[in-house]
């Protein structure tokens, strides 16, 4: 994505305006996908994590551990854990 690399500074100061707010335009796109995904990849691997915790903290829940240890473990809080089936 986003300008070839031999595309530099000369070049894009001969463009016109059109072409230049064409370029610019599209950058922008670019920079604002790459940023959306990166705060979805973020998002997701906090509900991954969230998730494994909540798996954890209901196998703990089911072998008789206390809600002070699963939730030292799962920094979980106790709401958390006993929401858990």
């Amino acid at each position: 994505m986003g300008i070839p690399s031999y595309f530099n500074t000369v070049t894009y100061a001969g463009l016109s305006k059109e072409e230049k707010e064409m370029i610019d335009s599209k950058l922008k796109n670019e920079w604002d996908y790459e940023m959306v995904m990166g705060e979805k990849y973020d998002e997701g691997k906090l509900e991954g994590r969230l998730e494994g915790k909540l798996e954890i903290a209901k196998t703990m829940k089911a072998d008789g551990f206390t809600l002070a240890q699963i939730s030292k473990y799962t920094a979980l809080s106790n709401d958390e854990i006993e929401a858990l089936d």
